[in-house]
């Protein structure tokens, strides 16, 4: 029995037969020709399974068996030194010693025959001159030590020698998950047949059952397979190349990566001897790569060489943020690195902690970022989403880059790579490549009838077919706490509208198409309420109804004007401003634009100033004409569409109460849920590890309850993107937000961590075609439209992170209040906003003539409840998601009967007496 720690760093004991030991012996006399005039040396100490290789085959024909004082293996010099004065002939030598002996220009003296290694990658073959042959040895405990073998040759373009070829009387396999052998050149998990196999491990039936499995190749009874779990791929020429271990890959910003790859590069440094790369997370959910770095011949090695030098063959994202200088790399008594004796690279960091931006475009590109995030400055090296970066913010960046360097770069490239260095080299190399920008965006004056946005057209259109619909008004109700002047707030709605022409604007027909027609000045009356009473709650309460009323009363588009205002007055010096607007002229991002400038406007007008705002660049007429004419090159964008659409249902399975009547009413209501800090603060943590945003998490749970409250694989879903992906657009009030598909396949019973990368997948390309219009989308993949159903997607999620009101010190304080929504335009939605103290506030909104409110809450309990399961375990599978979500559900109705029972017994006590009485005698069972 050898015990073996593996990966896991538990001993486990290895069941090897003498049969095992007895194929080992004869391959190796056999193959190096061991006669009993041979000195052999026995490196490793006897604890170790590759001391039963130095020591049987030697003994077994007679040969000598030198054992090495513990002494000689620290240095080089003393090793070589060692070696001479025994005259060794044969010698094994794990792999770091090996490669400290081949570094050494001593060894090409050396009367050796063959020097052996492995039990790591050699990286280098070395030793020039010298008169030894060197072979290359892989194998684990679990196969008797040697498995594969061969001649350590450089591979072609300098890589790492092969591990050679099985050796006798054994099999090896590169399998996919499938068990299936994958082509030469595609890596896959290397299993082991043969002769070499262990019966498995001591008292571990469980552990046995996992890495001993049946051999699917070979036609003998009983025969098994040991899975390595090392990750290998077929050469041409039959030897195979080791790639790296299954646990050593690592997922960073949802990408997988081989750290054994990031290491052979940093070996062909010309000043790095060796070299190690861990993936460490010092601060809990704050994942980074380190790399460990030997210097040859001690010479100082800059973290800015390394770096270089590793971006010339690697992508941003597997390039370290921390480099350490060692002296040497710590090895465990068996001649392996000690990983785990690695320290911190707080203990001796070799990179700095803020890089100024070093080029033109990395200093515009850390300018950008301060803006958008609000920073006083950037580190070169920082991650954009570490600095609280999202999917939105990532937008405004792509359209700054945009127009200050005049190149179009895909949001896809910031996921990629997150700091500005990795940015900046993305917009070089789009410069480079001559990508040009859409098409530019400016003012426009043009006569005769003036076009609808797309958008505009869809709004038009629905209000057309039903003009006393209030579906699509759009309202915000501010607090107003201070004394307010009214004719002040009168001059700044005023202004408001001036500065905007979408509030200036009217749709009628000519030739039986919607045109916009702008008038050069509207007056928008403010209606003043005053609200008396004795008791402040009846105001308000009295207010709030009054404003209810007026948000649900319908625009007329024909004769405008496109927004209503109402002034609730509680006291002097409080007061409900109710803004209602219609959809074709405003969005969310313009409830937060509008109530920026009332805030400014009047601050100016009381105070007797002129308004700070800049005058705007364009106007949303010529939004509405370039999106026209850029319709026509969006080819690219509608064939993606049609591609990833293509055969999705239709049709969402929901857990409806109720059949779908033939023509559906907007008539809704809201289940409201709440994320707490410690919730919100994990799902961050899970979406930096993945790579992700907090958007892609919480979608990927939204998927998974779908997935598990109906068992559906293929699930679509749609949600909002802002649209304003244009400077110029950031300023504008006017309807630009658009809807993109997210389909997700759901299939193979992935774990939750893959499934957000099925969803970051998806939602990035999403992200890369969100330009066209949905609108249009619909008109030319032409799907069977059902009155009683919104086309391509009937379920919603959306995460509402658009830019918040920026409140300051005024003469009056004006906030934002919270609004009931009383119509949903898609069967079921899920909205999410991000709150200031770190809590998610959720919004269930659904149509009442489909959901029963218990349904939704009970959805809303189930999405909770799988979220509290994925933090625990964000590797869980769907299907034990699905098993513990019921589990819970079971376990919640049960409390609750228990509830309803206590409750009723407690009121049976109550009435029992009375009971008794009208009875005539005791009642003797309380059931």
């Amino acid at each position: 029995v050898i015990y073996t720690s593996g990966s896991t760093g538990k001993p486990k004991g290895v069941q090897v037969s003498h049969a095992n030991l007895l194929n080992l012996v004869g391959w190796h006399v056999a193959t190096y020709a061991l006669t009993a005039a041979d000195r052999c040396t026995q490196v490793a100490r006897s604890a170790f399974d590759a001391s039963v290789w130095e020591i049987w085959p030697p003994l077994s024909v007679g040969a000598a068996l030198v054992i090495a004082p513990q002494d000689t293996l620290l240095l080089a010099p003393a090793l070589i030194g060692w070696l001479s004065e025994v005259k060794a002939s044969v010698s094994f030598l794990p792999t770091p010693l090996a490669e400290m002996v081949l570094a050494d220009a001593e060894c090409a003296n050396l009367g050796l025959r063959a020097l052996l290694t492995g039990g790591d990658r050699l990286h280098r073959v070395g030793g020039e001159g010298a008169r030894f042959a060197l072979l290359n040895h892989y194998g684990p405990t679990e196969c008797t030590v040697v498995a594969t073998a061969g001649p350590a040759v450089m591979g072609a373009g300098g890589s790492a020698p092969s591990i050679g070829r099985p050796i006798s009387n054994t099999r090896v396999y590169v399998l996919d998950a499938r068990m299936q052998p994958v082509p030469i050149g595609i890596p896959g998990e290397l299993y082991i047949g043969g002769v070499s196999v262990a019966r498995g491990y001591l008292d571990r039936s469980d552990l046995t059952a996992e890495r001993f499995v049946p051999d699917p190749f070979s036609g003998a009874v009983g025969s098994r397979l040991y899975r390595t779990g090392d990750v290998c791929r077929w050469l041409v020429d039959g030897n195979v190349e080791y790639v790296g271990r299954a646990d050593n890959q690592v997922k960073m910003r949802g990408f997988r990566i081989e750290l054994g790859e990031i290491e052979s590069v940093l070996r062909s440094h010309a000043d790095v001897m060796d070299a190690v790369v861990l993936a460490r997370e010092d601060v809990a959910g704050v994942k980074r790569l380190v790399g460990y770095v030997v210097s040859t011949g001690g010479r100082e090695v800059s973290s800015a060489s390394l770096r270089t030098h590793l971006r010339s063959s690697l992508p941003e994202y597997m390039v370290p943020s921390a480099f350490v200088l060692l002296e040497a790399l710590p090895l465990t008594s068996n001649g392996k690195v000690d990983r785990k004796a690695l320290p911190a690279p707080e203990a001796g960091e070799r990179s700095e902690d803020y890089v100024a931006p070093r080029s033109a475009v990395e200093e515009g590109i850390a300018s950008i970022w301060c803006e958008i995030l609000r920073l006083e400055t950037v580190s070169v090296f920082d991650n954009f989403f570490d600095l609280g970066g999202h999917s939105l913010l990532a937008t405004q960046v792509i359209s700054r880059i945009r127009n200050t360097f005049q190149v179009e770069i895909a949001m896809r490239s910031l996921f990629e790579s997150p700091t500005v260095a990795g940015l900046a080299e993305q917009t070089r190399l789009a410069y480079e490549a001559d990508v040009a920008p859409s098409p530019p965006l400016t003012r426009i004056s043009i006569g005769g009838p003036l076009p609808l946005s797309f958008a505009q057209q869809s709004l038009w259109f629905a209000h057309r077919l039903d003009p006393l619909d209030s579906a699509y008004n759009v309202s915000c109700v501010l607090r107003v706490r201070g004394e307010l002047s009214i004719s002040a707030l009168r001059e700044t709605i005023a202004g408001l509208v001036a500065r905007h022409e979408i509030l200036r604007t009217i749709y009628v027909e000519e030739d039986s198409r919607p045109t916009q027609v702008i008038s050069a000045s509207v007056d928008v009356p403010l209606t003043v309420v005053d609200i008396h009473g004795d008791d402040a709650t009846d105001c308000e309460a009295r207010a709030r109804q009054l404003a209810a009323q007026e948000i649900q009363l319908p625009f007329d588009l024909h004769c405008g004007p496109v927004l209503r205002t109402t002034l609730y007055r509680l006291s002097p010096s409080d007061h409900l401003l109710a803004l209602v607007l219609h959809h074709i002229a405003c969005d969310g991002w313009s409830v937060g634009l509008i109530m920026n400038e009332i805030e400014e406007r009047y601050e100016a007008t009381v105070n007797g100033s002129p308004s700070a705002l800049p005058a705007l660049a364009v106007q949303y007429k010529d939004y509405a004409i370039w999106q026209r004419e850029w319709e026509k090159s969006m080819g690219e964008h509608f064939s993606y569409w049609q591609i990833k659409l293509d055969g999705a249902p239709e049709i969402a399975k929901l857990p409806m109460d109720r059949l779908r009547p033939r023509i559906q009413n907007m008539q809704g209501a809201s289940v409201s849920a709440m994320l707490n800090t410690d919730m919100t603060s994990a799902l961050r943590s899970i979406a930096r590890r993945e790579g992700a945003t907090l958007f892609m998490v919480l979608l990927a749970c939204f998927k998974a309850l779908l997935h598990c409250v109906v068992g559906e694989e293929d699930v679509v879903v749609g949600t909002d993107v802002a649209g304003r992906n244009r400077l110029e657009l950031e300023s504008l009030v006017g309807c630009f937000v658009n809807h993109i598909v997210l389909r997700t396949d759901l299939a193979g019973n992935p774990s939750f961590e893959e499934l957000i990368g099925r969803v970051r997948h998806v939602t990035l390309e999403g992200y890369a075609h969100q330009d066209a219009p949905f609108n249009r989308l619909v008109e030319i993949l032409r799907p069977d439209r059902d009155p009683g159903l919104t086309p391509l997607f009937q379920v919603l999620f959306v995460l509402q992170n658009t830019p918040p009101p920026v409140s300051q010190n005024r003469s009056v304080s004006i906030d934002l209040e919270d609004t009931e929504t009383c119509a949903s335009k898609y069967e079921l939605g899920l909205f999410f906003a991000e709150n200031d103290d770190g809590t998610l506030q959720g919004h269930w909104l659904y149509r009442t003539e489909l959901f029963d409110a218990r349904t939704v809450r009970q959805m809303a309990e189930q999405f909770e409840e799988i979220i509290s399961r994925v933090i625990l375990k964000p590797d869980i599978r769907l299907a034990d998601l699905k098993s513990d979500m019921l589990a819970a559900d079971a376990a919640r109705r049960n409390a609750q009967q228990q509830r309803r029972d206590a409750a009723n017994y407690s009121r049976f006590q109550r009435v029992k007496p009375r009971l008794q009485t009208a009875a005539g005698s005791s009642l003797e069972d309380d059931r």
